[in-house]
């Protein structure tokens, strides 16, 4: 049982290890935000989002906007197509 639970962490490792982004995507920075709720305290990177007045968050969502544009015209439109 063992040696079937590493093979799959192995190729779990592998499949992760393997994985590329495509060039030119953009990537959001991570700015750590501490939060602490019913004494559960975590950290959220990409709270910053939320903030809509932020010059850097409408920056950063234009980009993304573009990229999508750009790279993913493969669907020819349709996710902007009224649903009936």
């Amino acid at each position: 049982m063992a040696i079937v639970g590493l093979s799959f962490v192995t190729l779990l490792t592998q499949c992760t290890m393997s994985e590329t982004t495509p060039q030119g995507e953009p990537k959001a920075k991570e700015i750590p935000y501490e939060m602490t709720i019913h004494g559960d305290t975590r950290v959220d990177e990409f709270y910053w989002l939320r903030d809509r007045e932020n010059p850097e968050v409408i920056e950063y969502l234009n980009s993304e906007n573009s990229y999508r544009e750009k790279n993913h015209d493969w669907y020819g439109g349709a996710s902007r197509a009224p649903i009936p």
